[in-house]
């Protein structure tokens, strides 16, 4: 069985406005560092929630994976329960939007335990289909409270600080290395070879900067020598000696 590491687990305890009764909220941040969720068993299925142009990856890399639904089952990462069954959740954009912590939304869980509400609220909240919670005047103060507890809590406050100092450092480490890279690839490029051939990167012009039109430039160049034509050296050398008085004395 593994072992999960938790960064973070506890519960809190607080009243609904306008005598609904209590909830308790679990909250729980894990480790950064837990493996990935398999793929799921059956590629054709479709998760409950999932939007028409939305794209199902094949494995789940979020740490809270392994707790949730299969990856093509859903994203709920807070879930509402009433004797031990889920009835409502959401998402992580609760998590982000609301919480406002983004850097723990992928290891993050909230379940929040609704017994401790009042049965009137519990049957306001209730609906026939049970297709999640009634949106009225209970569930707008159970959002409320639920928000404001975890919004307010400093150790989910600290954790999100913690990650965005780490991530921030990392961002730092790699635009660091990233200019040195490209500090050798220029010092590379200067003190090499043209890489390219003819036209693709030509040499330094012989043209005037003051002349015009499009005449072709000359310049000498070294060109490889044709032993078949003209005087060899050596012949020639010994040619000059003969006609030269200081050299013939």
């Amino acid at each position: 069985m593994t072992t999960v590491s938790a960064q973070l687990d506890k519960r809190l305890d607080t009243a609904l406005g306008e005598g609904y009764g209590t909830i308790a909220i679990r909250v729980v941040v894990l480790e950064k560092g837990l493996a990935a969720a398999p793929a799921p068993a059956a590629a054709d299925q479709t998760p409950v929630d999932a939007q028409p142009d939305e794209a199902l990856p094949e494995t789940d890399k979020r740490p809270v994976s392994s707790f949730l639904e299969e990856p093509k089952r859903g994203r709920q990462c807070c879930v509402f329960l009433i004797n031990g069954q889920r009835q409502h959740a959401w998402d992580n954009q609760f998590i982000v939007r609301d919480l406002e912590l983004k850097y723990l939304r992928n290891r993050m869980i909230v379940v929040v335990d609704c017994d401790g509400l009042k049965p009137e609220a519990i049957a306001e909240l209730m609906q026939g289909s049970r297709n999640q919670f009634y949106e009225g005047q209970v569930y707008d103060a159970l959002a409320s409270r639920v928000t404001a507890t975890l919004k307010g809590d400093p150790d989910l406050r600290r954790l999100e600080e913690e990650t965005e100092d780490e991530i921030s450092s990392l961002q730092a480490g790699d635009e660091a290395v990233k200019a040195a890279l490209d500090q050798l690839i220029e010092a590379h490029h200067d003190a090499a070879a043209h890489v390219d051939h003819g036209r693709s990167q030509p040499g330094d012009a012989s043209r005037d900067e003051d002349s015009s039109g499009s005449l072709l430039q000359s310049k000498d160049v070294i060109v490889p020598g044709d032993f078949s034509v003209g005087v060899g050296a050596r012949a020639l050398y010994a040619a000059r000696r003969c006609d030269d008085p200081i050299e013939a004395e």
